[in-house]
């Protein structure tokens, strides 16, 4: 591995363990990504000085998010594994399951707490601590789900475009909504 894939690798690897994700995963995710073709099981494994039980079971939860492809070529015995190509797909991906892992744990708090009519200040506080959190993660988990529809070539013009992409684009900007759909939870 060249010095910039090797820092690349390492970046990736030491990041997703920061999310909750094994280092080995993160590292194999980033040298495929990098990767100029499919490269075969142990010379990953060779690569990142990992034995093959840990690229195996890596390489399978990587396939099972839809993040990796395995290839068997005809006549070779040998497994062979590529990423997905583009980096816009890689990023949806991940972020779909940051959001599954985050978001919608957080979306759980039991919306009955949020409703209970209470007069103990603590309580009120608390109620309004959590319902402004409840509010802000259910706005991003519409606007998520707003893109998730979208082809990747306008989620990357909306991107860069920030907010005046959705007027620009004649869809409805979600933040300009007065009570964000939710304006039940702030009665």
């Amino acid at each position: 591995m060249t010095l910039l894939v090797k820092s690349f690798v390492s970046h990736l690897g030491e990041l997703r363990s920061r999310w909750g994700i094994c280092r080995t995963v993160g590292q194999i995710h980033a040298l495929l990504f990098v990767a100029e073709r499919q490269l075969r099981g142990d010379g990953i494994g060779g690569r990142l000085g990992t034995f093959r039980s840990n690229l195996s079971i890596g390489s399978r939860g990587l396939q099972s998010r839809g993040l990796v492809r395995l290839a068997q070529v005809p006549g070779n015995g040998r497994r062979y594994f590529s990423s997905l190509g583009d980096g816009w797909r890689n990023f949806q991906v991940i972020a779909t399951e940051r959001r599954r892992g985050e978001v919608t744990s957080t979306l759980a708090i039991p919306l009955d707490s949020l409703l209970i009519a209470t007069s103990h200040r603590a309580e009120l506080h608390a109620q309004k601590r959590m319902r402004e959190k409840y509010e802000i993660v259910a706005l991003a988990n519409t606007r998520f789900g707003d893109f998730q529809g979208l082809s990747t070539e306008s989620i990357s013009q909306l991107m860069k475009m920030g907010r005046r992409g959705s007027k620009a684009t004649g869809r409805e900007d979600p933040f300009d909504r007065c009570d964000h759909g939710y304006g039940w939870l702030t009665t």
